[in-house]
């Protein structure tokens, strides 16, 4: 599998892909392109960068759904029904119960 890999050869700093595979039982490192340096990799990306335009039917409709569920606060009410009361909202990742739980019933 190819990755990324800085090297800072003379105080320079270059980029490049490698591959790693095993040789004689021993990882190796094999070069399959130099990229150059990241300034100059970074001026070629924005050179090339284009405008893009993307259209979707269906986003309107999921975004319309997550206004009114917010509004509605269906994720607090799932919450609500699940907990006792006076007790904390239990989270992992960030996110609630109920906000875990309407992601799927909104992009479905």
């Amino acid at each position: 599998m190819a990755s990324l890999q800085a090297f800072q050869p003379h105080g320079r700093r270059y980029c490049r892909i490698v591959e790693s595979f095993r040789y004689e039982g021993k990882p190796r490192l094999r070069v399959l392109a130099h990229l150059g340096r990241v300034g100059d990799i970074l001026r070629l990306c924005q050179e090339q960068r284009s405008e893009y335009k993307v259209s979707s039917v269906s986003a309107g409709a999921v975004t319309a759904l997550h206004h009114l569920a917010r509004e509605f606060d269906i994720a607090g009410h799932i919450n609500r029904a699940l907990g006792q009361p006076g007790e904390r909202v239990q989270k992992r990742d960030g996110l609630t119960v109920g906000e875990t739980l309407l992601a799927p019933i909104l992009f479905t």
